[in-house]
């Protein structure tokens, strides 16, 4: 059961290492890399791209991101964020660029450019987790931006009507899931388009969510891989139970997995608290989403 009274110490920073030696990309995935760069950033030739990198950047896939970008003529940079970097230099860096955000070790360093996109005059693509494997003939990358704006549509119309979910699985999950309504909470569609100063977003696009009745969801959620900013590599040592009571998750079972997602969400709960906000919140089950 979650207690915030007993919260571990915040973890101290991890050293990010340089990125060399990048691997020569197959071509189909840097014209595939190319295709989305244009589609979904309207990107051109007089455009300056900015790179943020750090110890967990895949080199394969900015290896392709630069192919891609060479193809089209855009100037580049790179930055490797780490615990010194400065948040007001960054900035300057930022300024009237478009950002490729590699960087998944070093969010706090990168908030207050997502923050001040806008003003910047700046856009942002953030790619924290995107495998190389993403940029073949037909994966994740390769969808068209319309064709992509059609199946959300027709996702929306679908979902609009709908007042709750009964999740199950082969694992073992069984969740029931409320919804309030429609003109309450409204489904938001993930078009990927990053077209506009001011606008981040990650691609591939193509999510449509919302979030449930905050405290009705009940039941077990059983994952069988976590989230790759927890763990890169696919699958889990054992699969992680999660018990959940009025939208919160009350336990988390298993193997080292479990373990690492308990580590993650605990940091999570001490930051909040530390910002004066309710840890509870980090343990809230606030979304559901398909695509």
């Amino acid at each position: 059961m979650f207690n915030p009274e007993r919260l571990p110490q915040a973890p101290s920073a991890a050293k990010s290492e340089t990125i060399e030696n990048l691997p020569s990309p197959e071509p189909e995935r840097v014209e595939t890399a190319e295709l989305a760069l244009r589609n979904f950033l309207d990107l051109k030739p007089e455009e300056r791209i900015l790179f943020f990198r750090d110890g967990k950047t895949k080199p394969e896939t900015l290896a392709i991101l630069k192919a891609a970008i060479g193809r089209i003529g855009s100037s580049m940079e790179e930055i490797e964020l780490s615990p010194k970097t400065k948040k007001r230099e960054l900035n300057k860096l930022a300024k009237d660029a478009v950002i490729i955000d590699l960087a998944p070790d070093s969010e706090e360093i990168s908030e207050g450019v997502y923050d001040n996109l806008e003003k910047l005059n700046s856009r942002l693509l953030c790619i924290f987790d995107l495998g190389p494997d993403s940029f073949e003939k037909g994966g994740a990358m390769s969808e068209n931006r319309e064709d992509l704006g059609y199946r959300l549509n027709k996702m929306e119309e679908v979902l609009k009507e709908a007042s709750g979910f009964k999740m199950s699985s082969v694992y073992g999950t069984n969740l029931e899931i409320p919804l309030r309504r429609f003109k309450e909470r409204k489904w938001y569609k993930d078009t990927g388009a990053i077209t506009e100063p001011g606008v981040w977003d990650n691609l591939p696009g193509g999510e449509i969510f919302t979030t449930p009745d905050e405290r009705g969801v009940n039941g077990v959620l059983v994952l069988p891989v976590l989230e790759s900013t927890i763990a890169t590599e696919q699958g889990v040592d054992e699969f992680v139970h999660l018990n959940i009571k009025d939208g919160l998750i009350t336990s988390i079972q298993g193997g080292q997995s479990a373990e690492k997602l308990r580590k993650q969400l605990e940091e999570s709960a001490l930051a909040e608290q530390k910002e004066g906000r309710n840890p509870a919140n980090v343990y809230r089950i606030e979304e559901i989403a398909f695509g």
